[in-house]
């Protein structure tokens, strides 16, 4: 995440200053740079690409538990938390979590 960052502002500040601020090494920011996204980045890109379809498919109204449901129906093995963490950045447009359907809002009567 630091790195994304440094990577993001590189244009704007110096990367030794960015990395001095954030306490990486600047070597450990040009190797990152240079490195293969991991196994686990590679899925979740994927993953990420199923459910916007998943998405999209529903007009934009389904949450976590039903593109879950489509996932499965698809063929593809996913947990409702693994859905909705990817579901959040995939499906929401606020960073409201409750609008992807992984948290119910509850009201305490008074």
């Amino acid at each position: 995440m630091r790195y994304a960052c440094i990577a993001r502002h590189r244009g704007e500040y110096p990367v030794r200053l960015m990395c001095r601020v954030l306490v990486v090494s600047p070597a450990g920011f040009y190797a990152w740079l240079t490195r293969a996204p991991s196994a686990r980045a590679i899925a979740d890109e994927r993953l990420m690409l199923n459910i916007r379809v998943a998405h999209e498919r529903s007009d934009r109204t389904y949450g976590a538990p039903r593109i879950q449901r489509d996932l499965r129906d698809d063929g593809l093995a996913v947990s409702t938390k693994v859905g909705g963490r990817a579901c959040l950045p995939a499906c929401c447009r606020t960073p409201k979590p409750s609008s992807c359907g992984m948290f119910r809002s509850s009201t305490i009567a008074s």
